[in-house]
Formats: structure tokens, sequence, C-alpha cells
């Protein structure tokens, strides 16, 4: 079979539970009147309208009949991990509380929770000893050159700990399930390079990314805070998506309008509202404007399918917000339709592009192996491996565990690796020679004998000198047959939020707090820029939980976090 297409592989989204461009020029508009509107994009359909501006620069019309109107203290939209616990957080202060979402359930995906100094780490002092908030915080911005508030880093790592606690406490008592450390972090990456560098702050409860409904890890736990939420006396509607912010004569947010199954609902709020409705990636007008790595995956994993169309980043903007300072911030994994063995971060095997050519560390983090696929010619790029990929996988990871906590080779990875050979989908391809299989990929034979000559020859001396991997991480490639594997990628969030102060406050264009209106989760814009570091692995959930309890209580008594 010749080389694949990567759109063959990369169309729909899974059903599983997630560059540094310029931010574009949505701008901000003066409020209407006192009910100024945010369109809520379901769906994509008029694209871009004949005007050539983008959907959200025109507003929809105004919302004047209601068949209902509620008070609140506190107005929550979205009911992720981010909404769900300021819910909790609220209502467990006492305050009345209303929680809007536009699916019938909470939303939950993944697996880790990231914290720095909670209880957990006092029984685990070695792994707590390998946590430096201050160089993590520096290396967090770094990565986003600068580009991100640092300010709200370090409020998460700051209050993490607490909140975790807070959480943990519940789960334990209430549920008897207490927390572990994710199977995703990998000690070698503890004291890696600082580019590769991963610190141990990833907690979850239960074992493994699923528990035994088949479900993610954290879409139980959104489901059981949700609950806590409402035994506290929090008021939760499912199918209710709110399509419009309320704002006064002075500017300042007092409400939200929504969509209900009778009509429209106005639901008042007292002290303010807190946007928690989650990315961008289910927008695919919203990737063309601010993150075309994120447009050219092509493929997302995230549940549920196509629900996060920017409808809080919408609702901003004609509430008079502004989007982010920095460039978004793509959470780009390799995961989805690839080959046996492709490289996921677990071994270090040669990666290839369509060409032949090496293009990469292939010890590298997450996003930077799927980031540099997306690169290479038509986003395509293969893992190589030898006919002794068995000994060579152990001899890299002798402890034998991949990032999902499953053996990497075991008995039945041969019969895997011929099973996708002989299914003829491009996804594996073998060959007896390197020339055979440079055609099966499309590549030129002496180009790919080239590439892999000087792969062992790189082997041969124990260090990379192309592209600086670990030398110890170096396995040859000369035990025939050889194998090209498929490496996929997919969006699991595109992070992309309103611009917010160091206090979550959501601000216009020119950076002046919108009275009434909070973000947080990915809502919360300034946060991530550019690319999604992995130096504090379950930070993205761990801001949700962190901000998600600080917030509300610092509201309701006047104050700023």
């Amino acid at each position: 079979m010749g080389t694949i297409e990567r759109r063959t592989f990369l169309k729909g989204a899974l059903v599983a539970g997630a560059g540094a461009v310029t931010a574009l020029g949505a701008s901000a508009c003066a409020p209407q009147s006192s009910q100024t509107m945010a369109a809520t994009g379901e769906g994509d359909a008029d694209q871009v309208n004949a005007a050539g501006r983008w959907s959200w620069e025109t507003p929809p019309a105004s919302v004047e009949d209601f068949v209902e109107t509620l008070d609140a203290d506190i107005v929550v939209v979205g009911a992720g991990f981010a909404g769900v616990c300021a819910a909790q957080s609220a209502a467990e202060e006492g305050a009345s509380v209303v929680v809007l979402e536009k699916t019938p359930q909470p939303n939950g995906r993944g697996l880790d929770i990231g914290n720095i100094g909670s209880s957990w780490y006092d029984e685990h002092p070695e792994l707590a000893a390998l946590i430096d908030a201050a160089d993590a915080e520096r290396i967090h911005y770094e990565f986003a050159h600068s580009n991100v508030n640092r300010l709200l880093f370090r409020h998460w790592a700051q209050h993490s700990g607490e909140a975790f606690d807070h959480l943990a406490d519940y789960m334990s008592s209430v549920h008897g399930i207490g927390a572990s450390l994710s199977a995703t972090a990998q000690t070698e990456r503890y004291d890696a390079r600082e580019y590769f560098r991963e610190l141990p702050t990833c907690l979850q409860f239960g074992q493994g990314w699923f528990d035994e409904t088949g479900a993610w890890q954290m879409q139980g736990v959104v489901d059981k805070v949700a609950q806590w939420a409402q035994e506290l006396g929090a008021t939760f509607l499912f199918e209710t998506p709110v399509e419009q912010l309320v704002v006064d004569d002075d500017g300042a947010v007092t409400g939200v309008i929504a969509q209900g199954k009778d009509g429209y609902i106005r639901v008042n709020a007292r002290v303010g509202v807190i946007l928690a409705c989650g990315d961008i990636s289910g927008s695919e007008e919203m990737l063309e404007a601010w993150c075309p790595l994120g447009a050219r995956v092509g493929l997302s994993v995230y549940t549920p399918e196509g629900v996060n169309t920017g409808d809080g980043i919408k609702m901003g903007l004609w509430a008079g917000a502004d989007v982010q300072r920095g460039p978004a911030a793509p959470m780009i994994h390799p995961m989805g339709p690839g080959g046996p063995l492709f490289q996921s971060g677990d071994l270090g095997f040669l990666c290839v592009n369509r060409n032949g050519e090496r293009y990469t560390c292939e010890f590298n983090n997450t996003p930077g192996m799927a980031n540099s696929r997306l690169n290479q010619p038509g986003g395509i790029s293969y893992t190589i491996f030898d006919g002794g990929f068995r000994e060579k996988a152990l001899k890299i990871r002798p402890d034998n565990v991949n990032v999902m906590g499953m053996p990497i080779v075991d008995d039945t990875t041969q019969a895997t690796i011929d099973e996708a050979v002989a299914a003829g989908d491009g996804l594996c391809l073998k060959a007896d020679t390197v020339e055979e299989l440079a055609e099966l990929i499309g590549a030129d034979p002496d180009t790919l004998v080239a590439t892999i000559d000087r792969w062992n020859a790189l082997v041969a001396q124990g260090a990379d000198d192309d592209m600086m991997m670990d030398g110890d991480r170096l396995t040859s490639l000369d035990q025939p047959p050889f194998y090209a594997s498929f490496n996929p990628q997919a969006n699991l969030v595109v992070i992309y939020g309103l611009n917010c102060d160091s206090h979550s406050r959501v601000c216009d264009k020119d950076d002046r707090p919108i009275g009434g209106l909070y973000a947080i989760g990915n809502m919360q814009g300034n946060f991530f820029a550019v690319d999604y570091p992995l130096i504090c692995p379950g930070i993205s959930h761990g801001r949700c939980m962190t901000f998600g309890y600080t917030l509300p209580k610092a509201m309701l008594k006047g104050e700023l976090i």
C-alpha cells in the first residue's frame, strides 16, 4: 500500500473522554443596550458571513420576553469540572447558585488533577521534594514566551493543595475513594532537561484512565461534585444553553438569558456570573481564526463531541470583553488511529516524515511530539522499528509500562502488529528491506536508507548529535523485517479564553474589569498561551478545581482572589 493521506484517518471525533500564532482581531463591541447579548455559535454553518466577518462580529437579536425569571447570588455557565467546583464552593458558603448547562448532564474527561502542596504529598515526601513551585512557574512562563499572566499560575500553585485537600476529604469520607499518583506520571521525566521535565503533580481518584463503567475517571469525579453541590442547595438546569449575557447601563453583567424547553429564561445574578463553558475545539471557525495548528489536526478526542463551540467567548465579546492577549494553546497529543508501537512518549524509536527524513527528538514532551508532526509535509509521520522491537523496547523501558499504565510489549504484541499490517489501511507497513519500506510510505529509498544509516551511526557512538535525544534511548534498526507505524495526533482541547486579570475577572480591550463577570477553566484567558507545557501534569484540571474553589468564596465576601 502506498503513502497514506492524513485526512483518511482524521475525520470526525473519537468517542472517548482531549503554534505559536498571533490572535486575530475579533474586536469587542460596546454594549448596544442595557441587555447586551453574546452569540452562542451552535454549529458553524454560517462560518464567515457575506461581509467577510466572523460570525461573532454580528450581535444576536435582543430577547425581551421570558417564561421564567430566577434570582441567584452566583450564576455559573457550564457544568464541567470548573463549573461544578464553583457551584459546590459557592453553595457551601450558603449562597444561592444556579448552574446552566447545554448538555443533558455534567461533563468530565481525562483523569489528572494537578496540585502542589496537598496533604497527599505529606505522605509522599520523596515526590514532594521533586516539586519546586517557583521553578515550575518560571518554566511555564517561558514556554508561553511571556504571553501569560504568571500570577494566575502562582495562584494555582499556592492554593491548589488546599483545594485538593477539600475535594479529597469529600471523596474519601463520602465515597470511599482515595487519591493516588496518576498513571501518566513518568519517573524518567522528573529530573529531565527542562523542555522534557514533568513533575509528579498529577493525582487521580480511582485507578487507570477509565472507571468500571467505561467512563473517564474524571466523569465520575465531576458527577460526584455536582451531586455534592446539589445537596448543598445549588440548582442545575440541564439542556438549557445560555445565549445572552445581561449588561446594565453601567456596563456590568447582571445575569444571563438561556433557552429553556418552553422558552427563554432569565437568571439574575446578585454577585456575579462565572463563565465556565470550556474551550474552542468544537468550532472550526474559531480554530481558523485563532489556532491554525489546531485546525490542521482534523481530529478531536473531546467529549461530548463538538459541544464546545466557543459560546462563552462570543457572549463575552458582546458584553464588551476582549480575548486573551497571547496566542491560543492547543493541547495536541499523540492520540487517535495509529499503528502499533507508534511514538507516544514511552520509547525513543526513530520517527520520520513521509519523505523519509528524521525531524525531531523522539524523547519529547507529549505536545511536542504531536506539534512537530503537524509541521511535517502533510502532517504525516511514522515510527520506524524492526524485528527486534521487543528487546529494544525493554532496553529503553525496563519497567515496560506506558502512559496508560499498560505493558508496552507483551506476548500479544507481535500478533497485534501482524493484524495491523494485514488490515492494509496504511496504519502499519512491513517490508524486508529499508528500500521496500520507503516505497510503502512514499519516500525516496535513498533518503530513508541514509536516514537509518545515520541513526545507526548515532546509536553506535551512544550520542545523538543531531536531535540531542538521550543516548540510553537509542536503539539500532538492523533486524529485518522493518515496520513503519503511522503516528496520529488529536486535539484534546484548544485553550483560548477571554481576557482575564490576575483575579480571574473578565476585562475589556483596555484591560478594565467588567463588573460581575468572571471566567474559569478553559474560559480563563492569559493562563496558557502558545502551547500546553507539561511541567505540571494535570494543571488543566488543577486550575478548574483551584479557581472553582477560591473564586466564589472571594466573590461572596466582596474580595479579590
